[in-house]
Order: C-alpha cells, then sequence, then structure tokens
C-alpha cells in the first residue's frame, strides 16, 4: 500500500510541477532559516557544557548598590580570596585566575628575540584545574604551578612558541623584560564554546600583587572559582556567604554596600550583567526571541503551502470523487495527500541542508569567527531535522488532506465543488496570520535598523571620527620610547595630535573606587577613573563643564 500512495504522490507532484516547484521553495527557504537559528542557539547553550561537577562550581560576582545606581562586577577584590576559603564553610576547592596582558618571548642562545608577542596572560592557583577537570598532555595539575616562575601553556601556544607541544616542556618563556617563566606543562584547547580562552597560565604565586589588601579595590580581571562539596548548593552556604559579606565588606565599611553573590557555571554565558574572560555573552531573553522568529518563518512557510494546496483542490476534485467511488475511504486519501506532502517536506529538506551548508560560513564572518557551528557536529541537530520534518509535514498537510478527503463523491466528479464558507474564511484567517507575521518581522527589522542608526550617528560628547586607536606592547621598555614614538607619528603626513591613554572614553576598561571630597571619605558615590596623557581632551574634542 505504502509502495502504490509513494508512486500516485510522485505521479501527483511532477504533474504539477509548479505548484511543487513553488512549494518545496518556499518551505526550504524556510527550513534553512530554522537549521540555521537552531545551530546559533544550540551552540550558544553549548557555552561550558560537559565540564566535569558543573553543577558545583560556582564563580564569585561582586554588586554594589549606591544612591543613584547598582553596579556589578564579575571579579572580586584579591583579598576575598583567600579570606573566602577560611570562612565560608562548604568549599571542597577554591581557586583565584587573574588576567593580566604582557609581552612574551622566547629567546636563542644569544638572547635574541625569536618570538615576541602581546600575549592575555592568566595567573592561576594550581585547584583552578582540578575544578575543571582540564585535560592535560603533559605534566599533572597537582604539580604543574605548584612553583613560582612556572607555566602551563595550551597546545596551540606549545606548538606556536615550542614547534611542538612535548618540546615545549622545560623551555623557558619570557615574560615583560626580565621575567623568566619555565614551562611546567602542556594542557588540551579549550573548545570555542568556552567562557576560559586560556592559552598561558602563570602560577599564581608569580602574581606580583597576590599579597594585595584592599577590600574595596576590583578589577574586572581578577575572578574566583569555587566548588561545592558533592551535594550542596549555592543556597546551602547562603548563611555562611552572608555572615562572610557582613565581616568583610558592610563591618569594614566598604562603600557602594559592596557584597559578594555566587553565580553557577552554566549561567556566566548567559548573564546580563557580570562579563567573562571570553567577553561573549548573550542573554536568555535574546535566545528566546531568536526562537520565536524561527517558528514564525515556518508556521509563515507552512501557511504559505496550505494556502497553495487549498487554492489546487478543486483541481483535484474529479480525482478525489474517482478515487472514492473506486471504494477510496477517507482515511486512504488522507494518508495518499500526506505522502505527498511529507514528500515535498522531505525535498525541502534536502534542499534546506544544502542552502544552511552554504550560508555557514557567512553566518561565522557576520559573529568574527566567535562561534563554530555545523550540521554533522552533535546527533540533536538530526533529531531537530527529523522533528522539523514532521512538524512541517503534519502542519502543512493535514489541513489540505482534510479539505481535500471531505469532497463528496457525486459533486466531485461532475466539478460543481466550491470550497464551502468555513474553509473560505479558515483561507482568509490563514492569509491575514501570514500577512501580519510578515508584517512584525519586517516592522522589528526596520526597528533594529533604525536603532543601529541611530547609535552609530548619535552625538557621543566627544569626537569619534578620524581617531585610530593602536594598542602598544606592554612592557615597561616600550613605555620609556613612547614620547619618542609620539614624535615620530607627529611627522607623519595627516596625523595631527597623539595621546597616550588607556582607552578611548566610553570604554569599558576602566577602574572604578569611591573617592574623597573636602576630606570626607564619600561612601555612596562612585568615581571611573582613566588614565590618560595631556593630549587626550584635544584629541577626542571633550568639553569640560568646569576647570
Amino acid at each position: 500500500m505504502f509502495k502504490l500512495n509513494l508512486k500516485i504522490a510522485l505521479r501527483n507532484l511532477w504533474k504539477n510541477k509548479g505548484y511543487t516547484f513553488i512549494n518545496v521553495i518556499g518551505l526550504s527557504i524556510g527550513m534553512a532559516s530554522c537549521i540555521l537559528i537552531f545551530l546559533f542557539i544550540r551552540y550558544q547553550l553549548s557555552f561550558d557544557e560537559g565540564i566535569k561537577n558543573e553543577d558545583r562550581i560556582y564563580r564569585f560576582v561582586t554588586d554594589w548598590k549606591y544612591d543613584a545606581f547598582d553596579d556589578y562586577s564579575n571579579a572580586v577584590a584579591i583579598p576575598a580570596v583567600k579570606t573566602a576559603k577560611n570562612e565560608i564553610v562548604g568549599i571542597e576547592k577554591a581557586a583565584a585566575i587573574f588576567r593580566n596582558w604582557n609581552i612574551v618571548r622566547v629567546k636563542d642562545a644569544t638572547g635574541k628575540d625569536l618570538i615576541k608577542k602581546d600575549e592575555t596572560i592568566y595567573y592561576v592557583e594550581p585547584d583552578f584545574f582540578e575544578i575543571f577537570g582540564m585535560q592535560w598532555l603533559y605534566a599533572k595539575p597537582t604539580t604543574a604551578l605548584n612553583e613560582p616562575n612556572t607555566v602551563a601553556l595550551s597546545e596551540t601556544a606549545a606548538k606556536h612558541y615550542f614547534g611542538n607541544a612535548q618540546n615545549a616542556i622545560g623551555k623557558n618563556l619570557t615574560m615583560g623584560n626580565k621575567t623568566l617563566l619555565k614551562v611546567s606543562g602542556v594542557f588540551k584547547d579549550n573548545p570555542k564554546n568556552s567562557s576560559f580562552p586560556l592559552n598561558i597560565m602563570v602560577s599564581y604565586q608569580t602574581y606580583p600583587m597576590k599579597d594585595d589588601d584592599c577590600w574595596d579595590c576590583v578589577s574586572s580581571g581578577n575572578e574566583f572559582y569555587i566548588l561545592l562539596k558533592d551535594g550542596l548548593k549555592a543556597k546551602d552556604i547562603e548563611t555562611s556567604l552572608a555572615q562572610f559579606n557582613k565581616k568583610n565588606y558592610a563591618d569594614r565599611k566598604v562603600a557602594g554596600n559592596q557584597n559578594n553573590k555566587l553565580e553557577a557555571l552554566r549561567d556566566i554565558h548567559f548573564s546580563e550583567h557580570y562579563d567573562n574572560f571570553s567577553n561573549l555573552t548573550i542573554s536568555k531573553t535574546q535566545i528566546y526571541g531568536l526562537g520565536i522568529i524561527a517558528l514564525f518563518l515556518i508556521i509563515t512557510a507552512c501557511i504559505n503551502f496550505v494556502n497553495l494546496s487549498t487554492a489546487q483542490a478543486i483541481n483535484r476534485a474529479k480525482e478525489v470523487g474517482v478515487r472514492k467511488v473506486m471504494g477510496s475511504l477517507r482515511k486512504q486519501l488522507i494518508v495518499q495527500f500526506l505522502t505527498e506532502t511529507f514528500l515535498v517536506t522531505l525535498a525541502a529538506m534536502l534542499i534546506a541542508c544544502v542552502l544552511a551548508e552554504l550560508a555557514i560560513p557567512q553566518m561565522e564572518n557576520l559573529f568574527k569567527g566567535n562561534i563554530a557551528v555545523g550540521l554533522f557536529q552533535h546527533p540533536i541537530i538530526f533529531v531537530f531535522m527529523l522533528c522539523l520534518v514532521l512538524f512541517v509535514g503534519f502542519l502543512a498537510g493535514f489541513y489540505p488532506a482534510i479539505i481535500m478527503s471531505g469532497f463528496t463523491p457525486a459533486l466531485a466528479i461532475k466539478s460543481k465543488i466550491t470550497l464551502n464558507n468555513g474553509g473560505l474564511s479558515l483561507r482568509k484567517i490563514l492569509v491575514v496570520v501570514q500577512f501580519s507575521i510578515a508584517i512584525i518581522l519586517i516592522i522589528s527589522t526596520i526597528v533594529v535598523m533604525l536603532q543601529m542608526e541611530y547609535v552609530q550617528q548619535k552625538q557621543l560628547g566627544f569626537n569619534a571620527n578620524e581617531v585610530m586607536m593602536i594598542s602598544l606592547p606592554n612592557d615597561s621598555l616600550n613605555r620609556l620610547k613612547h614620547e619618542n614614538f609620539k614624535a615620530r607619528l607627529l611627522k607623519i603626513p595627516g596625523v595631527n595630535k597623539v595621546s597616550y591613554c588607556q582607552d578611548a572614553p566610553l570604554s569599558p576598561n576602566i577602574n572604578s573606587s569611591d573617592f574623597t571630597f573636602y576630606g570626607i571619605k564619600n561612601k555612596d558615590f562612585e568615581l571611573r577613573r582613566m588614565k590618560a596623557d595631556e593630549d587626550y581632551f584635544s584629541l577626542f574634542d571633550l568639553k569640560l563643564i568646569a576647570g
């Protein structure tokens, strides 16, 4: 029976190849869009998954509540690291990881630089590797960074500096001008969908500010992670954490009602308040919005299929009448029409896969290489495509099948079939829904475009046009050459002004603290500080309100 239905379905689809082509193209575009959105959502939801004990790993974060606003940081004060380990009950392991930037060199026997590169450096405590269950290619996590002036490299970094991972063990790197580091371990690269883009990890004992005692000094590069004891959740240590906050912040009268909270590992990528080392976050609201857009697109494609199928129904009325006279049951006709729909849907899925595969490189370029997706990365993708075929097949095929299988044989043979008012009303409703969805998506797109245009053209209070930012090597030797470099830049035709600064105005890479006004320390206000030279204001055309 199935073979007969398949033959009849193929014959009918070929006979009406114009309608078939339109339906296949319409569904394939909608399905390709859904697949791409699913791949993106799946990639975002996969961040930091598969880490051992992920349900017990938490990050310390810091909140402030000032009179005028609230502030948030992914980091902690340095003294909080040691104190939390001793005072908070329920912690099995804890480790700090502090980010910095510096020049890394590999030198030959004569002291000449073979490789010189500005790198992101992470100072880490040894327990960090055990908390996250990182895979080691050479050395052991318990011993790799126990000593000062030791460094562990990712496999990629080891190959870059020493040719291969095994050759790196025991070799030396120079950090900055004179800090010599011995390579004591090589670990496996973290995937792209990780909040930890770690390549060079230096022992925490090497960190020059590890003994800092400032409780209200919080740098965004200083993160702190804990592994709770087996069976414990964040709520189980709330009392102990509250006592820690009271003793170390409230009793010390630290500004802004500063306190620490716990953030689950799997929530880091979706945080709306706290950044991370990868600088890649997305809110759950954005993911839900993308899911709704995908649903709108596939429903629109299905409605288009339904409208074309019901419009074609009268042309197939005589076929239905003859088959009913020959003894076909209504359920057999429904199966026949659904078979045709599923064949169209399968063909659309094949084309959608091709379209999606072609679009993936463009999508990765759109996100500047910060995502890595593919049709064959995970079995769940095939499950999704199968579910999509079933969903679209039933959604697009059920109503036309019910309409066409319900024709009266006598009227159908005499070609006196007309769609009843109910059917006509439903078709009108479907058309209205289809156009409504299209209008909503178009309006949303226009609003986003206008908003982006507004953001790009809005006057920010400083001159951002024709200004080029250059990142300089982060070592003291080059700092001594700054003035000479500045003078040489000013000699270049077209260069009018040069300024050394920490960053551009409105950059998030700034420091903040409370401050003293007329000798009185203000506890309810935060001052944001940025380092810059005397030419900074004139270069960015900043207007002084006073002074």
